[in-house]
């Protein structure tokens, strides 16, 4: 009876699962674009002894360590944003803030970093430090965007 209550609700979890969302595989569809000459059923089952492996190698990558690391730049935005870029004018406020941002810093990045990586949850925003490599119209059209995004 516990299994049957278990799988919908595993399968309704793993909806959302970033793993589940192709451009998300950035490895994975780098070799499929190189694999794209295997078209004939001969070529495909002389080479399942290779591409199987390669392939499941390729997703296990994806998500255990290309996606993750992906996502550091954003998780380092949201929690310098959250708990370090405040409107706060009183020094004494500030001071007395100091060692709770610090203690909470990494947790929050770490859960801020595992909810991101392991759930496809977008961030209307773009990262500041890729934002800085964009050309300006590029980043004015994505400020205009997110501007759109936070006013709706």
């Amino acid at each position: 009876m516990r299994r049957l209550v278990l799988a919908p609700v595993i399968c309704l979890f793993a909806t959302g699962c970033a793993c589940m969302d192709y451009d998300n595989l950035r490895v994975t569809k780098y070799l499929d674009s190189k694999t794209t000459w295997i078209n004939r059923p001969s070529e495909r089952l002389a080479l399942s002894p290779l591409v199987l492996p390669v392939g499941l190698s390729s997703v296990a990558l994806d998500v255990f360590l290309v996606h993750p690391v992906t996502r550091i730049p954003g998780s380092i935005d949201r929690t310098y944003d959250l708990l370090w870029r405040t409107e706060i004018r009183s020094y004494y406020l500030r001071v007395l803030l100091f060692i709770p941002s610090v203690i909470a810093s990494p947790v929050y990045f770490m859960f801020d970093l595992l909810g991101h990586s392991v759930f496809d949850l977008d961030d209307p925003r773009p990262s500041r430090l890729f934002a800085s490599r964009m050309d300006d119209a590029g980043a004015f059209s994505v400020a205009r965007q997110g501007s759109e995004i936070l006013l709706d």
